[in-house]
């Protein structure tokens, strides 16, 4: 082993810790890597700034586009319900709906997009047929999983390896290249997860399905106080009074004399006789009236009908409690509710988190966020799915007031499948700039507005794959691909190739239950294709074997799409190891068996 390769795997070594670890956003650990390999000369400076220019980028961008119009259209969510009318009252027929209509519309829109839309409507409909939501979430975020590795764009990894495979001299993926080997995980997957999987979940979990003024009654009450004459809180700005600085208080509402009740803003001025609808636990409530001078008016539980109004005519009896998901992109990952002004920009209140199982309700103001927390939150005016949706948060219930460029529906839906249609079509025309054309006309039409251009494309996500791709170049530029093929061939037999397949489908398995999918198909890309140069297989097949074994990541939240019904579900380690270990063998096995059928070693 040469200097050069002892360099390049201590970085990778180094690079695997970041990842492993989260020390600092996955975007900046890629970044970082790719930077160092740059320093330290083993990645030309040039060679790492194409791969800032790779195809897949183009692709991938251009469909979060693509399916964002289908998002703010409203077309997935028509989809589903239209679907689960056909269902009628049966059970089984809604959840057998679920599963095939999820799989499908994964195989060609992003499936963290797809769930973002149908997680609200699975605990409605699960709730509806008196079953719990735990049974149906992770079975149809699997199912999700086991459709995207279907096409081409189906999951971000099949479109990062395509977009690899012609530094190698390789034809690159068509949309339905993967197809082949893995339909028949499709067929037996859903199987599985129809007749099995619901079974190996408890019917509930401690936490689970617990009436809110229970799970949470630290806050579960509102009351009504009058500030008194000579009452420190006279005269002040509620950003400079003690109150606002209370961590166990919040000031929902605030009206004076027969005014309609407002929200409170920062630079509100508090008078004496102004009425302040507080929300805490009952002792914390009790105290606050001496020591801030204040009368109790009236006391309420949260969800009492109370006949004042706000402005616009809205009951205040609209201050619902709501359960929303932090997801990956959420602006509020990483920050805290005063950092990203929660209640006087979006007029949310936030009342508890759950994360993992515990619930937190003190010091919230504090409380930095996590991608997978559950927020309870009280709206003080009416919002509708676009501000959730700006926020990057996933309603648990369905929203009463939902707003969708209906009139653009068929627009959105003509755009993508034109886009693909002519992309896979027409030789002259890469799938690439057909979708990245495509991209460009729903802004034409309107389906997405220019300003909403740069919230949509998840940059984090591309600037990731761009790095990372650097890393997987560097493995090949650096000799040490060569290498670790070499230390392999001395423990594979040249003359079994289906050993060969297997090993790679197995290693390129456990290493996605660790690290994120792209990550795994970038380090063993390289490394599968010097093997087969070395041993004499078709190095299609063992592209395929971590092609398909970087979509097998069934065992742990990992995967963003388990991730993001792991707090709904209120789900444990135990519950993905149960159900996604079995669906892994299956997978395992059926990938070993078509691989070999359909590219010959």
């Amino acid at each position: 082993m040469d200097a050069t390769v002892a360099t390049f795997l201590c970085i990778l070594f180094f690079a695997l810790i970041l990842f492993a670890k989260e020390l600092f956003p996955l975007e900046i650990s890629a970044l970082l890597v790719s930077l160092i390999l740059v320093i330290t000369g083993i990645l030309p400076y040039k060679e790492a700034l194409e791969s800032f220019s790779n195809d897949a980028l183009f692709l991938i961008g251009s469909l979060f586009v693509l399916t964002a119009g289908l998002n703010k259209t409203g077309v997935i969510k028509a989809i589903e319900r239209s679907l689960i009318r056909i269902a009628g009252k049966s059970k089984r027929l809604a959840y057998f709906i679920m599963l095939i209509s999820v799989a499908v519309i994964s195989a060609f829109v992003s499936n963290t997009a797809t769930l973002a839309v149908v997680i609200p409507i699975v605990v409605s409909i699960s709730k509806s047929f008196g079953d719990s939501p735990r049974r149906w979430l992770l079975p149809i975020a699997l199912a999700s999983v086991i459709g995207g590795m279907n096409t081409l764009i189906g999951t971000s990894t099949n479109i990062i390896i395509s977009g690899m495979l012609g530094q190698y001299g390789l034809k690159p993926f068509s949309l339905f290249t993967t197809t082949q080997a893995a339909y028949p995980i499709l067929l037996v997957g859903m199987a599985y997860l129809f007749f099995v999987a619901p079974y190996l979940i408890s019917e509930r979990s401690e936490g689970e399905q617990i009436d809110h003024s229970q799970l949470f009654n630290l806050r579960a009450y509102t009351s009504e106080f009058v500030v008194k004459k000579g009452s420190p809180l006279s005269n002040k700005k509620i950003e400079d009074s003690l109150l606002s600085k209370d961590a166990d208080v919040i000031i929902v509402g605030i009206s004076r004399g027969k005014g309609k009740l407002s929200v409170p803003r920062n630079a509100t001025v508090i008078h004496e006789g102004d009425i302040l609808l507080l929300e805490g636990n009952i002792k914390k409530l009790n105290e606050i009236k001496e020591k801030y001078g204040l009368e109790f008016l009236e006391e309420t539980k949260s969800d009492a009908t109370i006949k004042e109004t706000l402005p616009g005519g809205t009951l205040r009896n609209e201050l619902k409690l709501h359960e929303v998901l932090v997801t990956e992109r959420s602006r509020l990952k990483n920050r805290t509710p005063v950092e990203v002004f929660l209640r006087n920009r979006y007029s949310i209140s936030l009342l508890a988190v759950n994360r993992q199982g515990e619930t937190v309700h003190n010091k919230l103001r504090d409380f930095r966020f996590l991608a997978g927390d559950i927020l309870v939150i009280q709206l003080l005016r009416p919002i509708d799915n676009r501000t959730f949706d700006f926020l990057g948060l996933i309603p648990l219930q369905e929203l009463e007031r939902e707003s969708y460029r209906t009139q653009l529906r068929f627009h959105a839906i003509g755009i993508f499948l034109l886009s693909l249609i002519i992309g896979s079509t027409v030789p002259s025309i890469p799938l690439s700039l057909a979708c990245l054309l495509g991209a460009i006309t729903t802004v034409i039409f309107g389906v997405i507005k220019g300003n909403e251009l740069y919230e949509v494309i998840e940059w984090r996500i591309l600037i990731f794959i761009a790095s990372i791709l650097s890393l997987g170049k560097a493995m090949g530029l650096s000799g040490a691909a060569s290498f670790l093929s070499e230390v392999i061939l001395k423990y594979l037999p040249v003359n079994s190739p289906n050993i060969a397949i297997a090993a790679f489908v197995l290693i390129t398995a456990i290493m996605t239950q660790l690290f994120s999918n792209q990550a795994t198909a970038v380090i063993l890309l390289p490394l599968a294709i010097s093997f087969a140069s070395s041993s004499g297989i078709n190095p299609m097949s063992l592209v395929m074997a971590v092609t398909l074994g970087a979509s097998l990541c069934f065992l742990t939240p990992l995967e963003p799409v388990l991730m993001m019904v792991y707090g709904p579900g209120r789900y444990n380690l135990l519950d993905f190891l149960k159900v996604g270990l079995v669906l892994l063998v299956i997978s395992f096995f059926l990938a070993c068996y078509m691989i070999p059928i359909i590219w010959r070693p």
